[in-house]
């Protein structure tokens, strides 16, 4: 007769789990990792769940802020259009300002080398050393190889 597991999410103390939990049940190893891997699996939708609220989030702010700046150019037009450089209107008062200097570069090779910096960024190529190692059985100086080993779950 099959004992089913009385764990849950609130087994994970701020999504931590809580070990001496798991083994203060007096289940068979197998009835464990059935009960672990179950929350695993809520706890990965529940990942899920949050990156698309996110995506939905950062999308409905990019929205947000398309409209803010779009009635912010519009409201400045309108004002270069009238010739007006202060409106008060209400509680509210708009006012057109410089904006800070900026420079733009139109054609880099003709700036003058007192005005440029030279960035030297040197990557290690992992994929290249693995490949490498897997054709030649070679570990270079430097590196170490590694194989780790992962759950997976289904």
């Amino acid at each position: 007769m099959r004992r089913w597991v009385s764990l849950s999410l609130g087994d994970f103390n701020q999504n931590r789990i809580n070990p001496a939990r798991i083994e203060e049940l007096q289940l068979a190893f197998d009835d464990k990792v059935e009960s672990c891997v179950a929350v695993i699996k809520n706890l990965k939708s529940d990942a899920d769940q949050i990156d698309a609220e996110i995506k939905r989030l950062q999308a409905r702010k990019a929205a947000v802020e398309n409209n803010r700046r779009g009635l912010s150019e519009y409201v400045k037009a309108e004002m270069e259009r009238l010739g007006k450089q202060k409106v008060k209107a209400g509680i509210h008062q708009a006012r057109i300002a410089n904006s800070p200097v900026s420079a733009i570069v139109v054609d880099a090779d003709r700036v003058s080398l007192e005005f440029k910096e030279t960035e030297t960024v040197t990557r290690i190529d992992k994929k290249a050393i693995i490949a490498h190692f897997k054709e030649t059985g070679e570990i270079l100086k430097g590196v170490e190889v590694i194989q780790n080993t992962h759950l997976r779950v289904s």
